[in-house]
This record gives C-alpha cells, sequence and structure tokens, in this order.
C-alpha cells in the first residue's frame, strides 16, 4: 500500500488506539514522571497522531514510526538504566557509553 493513500478504516483504528494510548501516556508523565524530553516526544507524536487523523492520509507511516519505536525500546531502556547506575556504579559507565551514541550521537556524560 501507498504511504499517501487515504487511511482504511482500520488503519484509523489503529492510530486512534495509538493516539489515546500515547495521550494516557503522557499524562501520567506529566503527573508522575517529568522528563522534558520525554513529554517534548510525546508531545510531537501526538501531533503527528492528529495531523493523520484529521487528514485522513498516512496511517502506514505511522504505524511504521511506532513499529520501530518499539523496536528499539529495549536499547533506549537500557541507555535510560545504565545513565542512572553510572552515578553510582564504575562498571555501568562503559556500557553507557557503548549505548549512548546510538540516542545522542555523542559519549559525552550527561
Amino acid at each position: 500500500r501507498k504511504l499517501d493513500h487515504v487511511n482504511s478504516e482500520l488503519q484509523n483504528q489503529v492510530v486512534q488506539f495509538s493516539f489515546a494510548y500515547l495521550a494516557s501516556d503522557t499524562l501520567n508523565a506529566i503527573f508522575f514522571d517529568w522528563d522534558v524530553l520525554f513529554l517534548a516526544h510525546h508531545v510531537l507524536s501526538l501531533l503527528y497522531l492528529y495531523a493523520v487523523l484529521q487528514l485522513q492520509v498516512g496511517a502506514v507511516s505511522a504505524v511504521f514510526v511506532f513499529f520501530l519505536g518499539e523496536i528499539t525500546s529495549p536499547i533506549f531502556n537500557s541507555f535510560t538504566v545504565l545513565r542512572e547506575l553510572k552515578k553510582d556504579y564504575k562498571w555501568a559507565s562503559p556500557w553507557f557509553h557503548f549505548v549512548s551514541p546510538i540516542f545522542t550521537g555523542v559519549c559525552d556524560d550527561w
């Protein structure tokens, strides 16, 4: 299916579900785990999904991007955990510097 075709009803439902999940995750972050970068990422993603729903095109690209996000989550989670662990454990620092460039493009400490 081409990326510029009109969304099917099933695609709209998947995007609506993703929008609802992302909105609830954003609210959870606002109230319980304030992180500016995380929130900015979620707000931009919500705007993208909103545009896909309003324009009725782009569902394939939205689903593909979210799929890529989900398969990279374990690597990002290791980045996040290692960033915290390296504050207290020397063994975590080399692992953090190994994983860090994937997301930051640099190896500098945060």
